[in-house]
């Protein structure tokens, strides 16, 4: 329903002779209400990449380990690196810029990796995954 809002509001503003980068540069940070969502729910989302010290459980910092988290308008969330499919080094183009996203939005153990089980810390709560990086908003 949002892709077809999207769609619409491109379109109607196409129509009036403003050009499309301009449309989707004003509608790149779209509300998004992430409250309801599943855990199955791949949404885009528009905001910044942030990049914070790593402090593990015991109020540590621990040097060069990161974590990241995407800023919208609404939230701040932690980006579970371990099963984007994007990797560390891929996000240092897009730290502090504003971009838009596509994200699996999940509710769990940020720091447990689907792949092999881990645990390396027991932090929990809301996070995303991303699926694809779409192009910078100016």
């Amino acid at each position: 329903m949002k892709h077809i809002a999207g769609t619409i509001i491109l379109l109607f503003f196409t129509s009036l002779g403003v050009s499309s980068t301009t449309v989707l540069k004003y509608t790149c940070f779209l509300k998004l209400d992430l409250t309801n969502s599943t855990n199955d729910s791949v949404v885009t989302l528009g905001g910044k990449i942030v990049r914070e010290q790593f402090v593990n459980k015991k109020g540590s910092k621990v040097e060069g380990k990161y974590d990241y988290f995407l800023i919208t308008d609404k939230e701040k969330i932690f980006i579970k690196l371990i099963d984007s499919e994007f990797k560390e080094n891929d996000l240092k183009f897009y730290l502090d810029k504003k971009s838009v996203y596509k994200v699996l939005i999940q509710n769990g153990r940020w720091d447990v990796s689907k792949k092999d089980g881990r645990m390396l810390e027991s932090r929990t709560g809301k996070y995303i995954v991303l699926k694809d990086m779409k192009t910078n908003c100016k």
